[in-house]
């Protein structure tokens, strides 16, 4: 998506969501404080006593305004100012007595209307809406939560489907989602052992690799793939890594993969994690264009750049 489409997207819900906040406020707020007074109120509850100046950076809020907001409240003994002990130029802000009492009766208000407002909504929904906004302030604020974890054969559907996206946009051609496919048929039906580890970004599978055996005592790194929408997270480096990880806790150092040519960004990995190129041979089905296959040893205790 291009800068300009999503300023576009982002504009037209921006203008949703103030409609949406603008009637909350209308509803929900003004007894006994407006969704502006509200916000200034619990950011005192929550810090306890505050300078000024930090509500005002945190609430983005002008600073005229919050003086308004802040006198209207000290008159009405919502709050109370006392001398910053650390600094006596500086003021502090606290909610008083009556300034707690409001804000429960408030905070009460706003989860009673709340309730009703998502009471047409199914728990699906519910939760997908509850996941959209996490990411939203996930990626706003550059803080994502990255999990590897361990799975098995409950993501093999979606390991499939992710090798299909990932390769029909590099212009594979159908017989490589065939081999995909097989060759992951072939491992739910065979009692070998495996592990697969898939990556999660925000609680959404991002990326997978497995360490499956094989029939001669080695094991092989298949299906190693990361979604082109969560690049940037590191997440191919936290797989492998953790995958060789994996392998040296169970003893296991005869291990080897095959990948092509053209993946880089994947063969500078495995150089750094100990693999090493040890065959090639074209491949003449999967791309209109011919495309190196290569085989890729493991060798303990090693680990490199990798110059092609």
């Amino acid at each position: 998506m291009t800068p300009n489409h999503f300023i576009t997207k982002f504009r037209s819900f921006n203008r949703y969501y103030s409609n949406l906040l603008s009637g909350f406020d209308r509803h929900l707020y003004g007894d006994p404080f407006s969704l502006v007074e509200d916000r200034v109120v619990t950011t005192i509850k929550t810090a306890g006593v505050i300078n000024p100046n930090d509500i005002s950076e945190k609430l983005n809020l002008n600073k005229s305004q919050l003086s308004k907001i802040l006198t209207k409240m000290e008159k009405q003994d919502i709050i109370q100012r006392s001398i910053n002990p650390k600094d006596k130029r500086s003021i502090l802000i606290s909610l008083t007595t009556l300034g707690e009492q409001l804000q429960d009766k408030q905070v009460r208000t706003v989860q009673s209307g709340l309730n009703d407002f998502v009471s047409p909504y199914s728990p699906q929904q519910l939760g997908r809406m509850s996941k959209s906004m996490q990411i939203i302030k996930n990626t706003l604020t550059n803080e994502h939560n990255v999990k590897i974890e361990t799975t098995g054969l409950s993501d093999i559907g979606y390991i499939a489907d992710l090798h299909a996206r990932v390769y029909t946009a590099r212009h594979y051609h159908a017989i490589f989602q065939y081999y995909v496919l097989e060759s992951l048929a072939k491992y739910t039906q065979s009692e070998l052992g495996g592990v697969t580890f898939t990556a999660t970004v925000d609680g959404t599978r991002a990326g997978t690799v497995s360490l499956v055996e094989s029939t001669d005592g080695t094991w092989q790194v298949r299906w190693f793939v990361v979604d082109p929408a969560y690049q940037g997270h590191g997440l191919g480096k936290q797989l492998i890594t953790t995958l060789v990880d994996y392998a040296k806790l169970h003893d296991i150092s005869q291990m080897y993969l095959w990948t092509v040519s053209e993946l880089e960004a994947a063969r500078s990995i495995y150089a750094r994690n100990g693999f090493h190129r040890a065959e090639t041979k074209p491949n003449h089905e999967w791309k209109d264009n011919t495309i190196m296959e290569e085989r890729w040893d493991y060798t303990p205790g090693t680990g490199r750049q990798y110059n092609s």
